[in-house]
């Protein structure tokens, strides 16, 4: 049930919602009428408004209106025909969540989120949505939220028991793609990372505004040094994975990871829990002060999350309230305290504190700015010039030779500002409260 069509990217969401491009009954005068009722529409909306309504990209299965924005279904297949949306038995799997917030040309970062075992983000078989808290709680901090749907039918911890090899093959197959483990099978196509590219393919496609897409998401590839992973249970230890081999903006263990063995000289030694292999094996690309968890004392992994959390260095929390250091204890009651991490809406304070705050309760920090082209290349005083590049919201100031310019237009993407009086050719450079970026090449000032 797809809540658009491609036809509709060739006219604005307004314009398209005021005429039908598709009815081929019209005649003449009729389709005039109606385009001019289109263009009114626009104009009311569009140009007596600079925010964004946000909408499910076209060729979304479903989207709901959530509180800070809405929540778009995308059915992984749509994305690459050799991606699967279901296994053999009823378990995990499913499709894609995005929350876009209610303006999305304010979004302030991205959040990739993975389910437990066997659960789904939305479950296409009750249209039943697993993600609805920590989704608001994305949306509230402008963060672009992905619940990405991926093979998770079995428990890692029940297939590897007692293998501390086990833990890290298993997940490298399930992220990588790679035939590696005996416990699971998961080709390249249905593994985490071309699912992740591939939905951030579909969304380069179809998002809109286009100029608002995260920079994460301007390459070839996806960004992971701009990008936030979490996940509770199962999904925190693939979280973690991604983590260890790639570069990440933040890693938010929820209830994870309890990837564990126990080690006795004998066998009426009780034993002492120590990390799975991949844990503490080589060096992690992303750094512990970049590692925050969430875990409850009544958790029955609790001892093996904790042992987890100080194998990584990550140090704990000297206030449960007011979350500090790298991984907080959770006492309140809770219904379930190995979903509430997760799940439960009064433990959003310490989800914003370990997700989407700068880690000490501060906004997230932003990244440097990019200069990658601008047009035109020269003109006048006077001449209004389109900036591109990435990481350009919030930019104060563009300069011109040196000489300052207000910007007219802001988006992540684009800056456009006029050339000012006193403006001298050479290079344009941009200000934003990051940091500043000039351009490889000169804009050259007419007479």
């Amino acid at each position: 049930m797809p809540v658009s069509n491609d036809s509709a990217r060739k006219f604005p969401p307004a314009l398209t919602h005021a005429i039908s491009i598709e009815d081929s009954t019209m005649n003449d005068v009729s389709l005039a009428a109606a385009l001019l009722r289109g263009l009114m529409v626009f104009c009311c909306i569009f140009i007596g408004s600079s925010a964004w309504a946000a909408e499910c990209p076209p060729g979304s299965y479903t989207q709901r209106t959530v509180t800070g924005g809405i929540g778009c279904v995308i059915q992984p297949s749509r994305t690459d025909p050799a991606i699967q949306d279901a296994g053999s038995n009823s378990k995990g799997y499913g499709y894609h969540v995005v929350g876009i917030p209610a303006d999305p040309t304010q979004i302030q970062g991205v959040y990739v989120h993975f389910m437990g075992s066997g659960a789904r983000p939305y479950d296409q078989t009750t249209g039943g949505y697993s993600v609805g808290q920590i989704l608001e709680d994305a949306l509230a901090r402008n963060f672009m939220f992905i619940a990405l749907a991926y093979v998770n039918p079995e428990t890692i911890g029940q297939l590897c028991g007692g293998d501390s090899a086990c833990y890290g093959l298993a997940r490298q197959e399930v992220i990588y793609g790679d035939a590696v483990s005996p416990e699971v099978s998961v080709d390249t196509a249905n593994g985490i990372l071309n699912r992740m590219d591939a939905l951030v393919n579909f969304l380069e496609e179809n998002f809109e505004p286009a100029s608002a897409l995260p920079a994460a998401f301007a390459g070839a590839a996806v960004d992971w040094s701009q990008v936030r992973v979490g996940g509770g249970s199962q999904g925190g230890g693939h979280a973690g994975y991604i983590g260890r081999d790639f570069l990440t903006e933040r890693v938010c263990f929820m209830a994870s990871p309890e990837d564990t063995v126990t080690q006795k000289d004998s066998l009426d030694d009780p034993g002492v829990i120590v990390s799975a292999a991949w844990l503490t094996e080589g060096t992690w690309k992303t750094p512990t002060a970049s590692l925050k968890g969430i875990v409850h004392e009544d958790e029955d992994g609790y001892e093996k999350i904790t042992t987890n959390f100080a194998a990584l260095g990550m140090v704990q929390s000297t206030s449960e309230t007011q979350p500090n250091n790298d991984w907080v204890k959770i006492t309140i009651p809770v219904e379930n305290p190995h979903t509430a991490p997760t799940t439960d809406e009064a433990l959003s304070y310490a989800r914003d504190w370990a997700c989407f705050s700068g880690g000490d309760g501060s906004p997230p920090p932003q990244p440097l700015p990019v200069v990658t082209s601008f047009s035109p290349t020269s003109g006048k005083v006077g001449t209004r010039v389109t900036i591109r590049g990435s990481s350009l919201e919030g930019t104060t100031a563009v300069k011109f030779g040196g000489v300052s310019s207000t910007p007219t237009s802001v988006s992540s993407r684009s800056v456009r500002a006029v050339v000012p009086t006193g403006a001298a050719s050479g290079p344009i450079t941009i200000v934003t409260p990051s940091g500043s970026a000039s351009s490889a090449t000169n804009f050259q000032v007419l007479p």
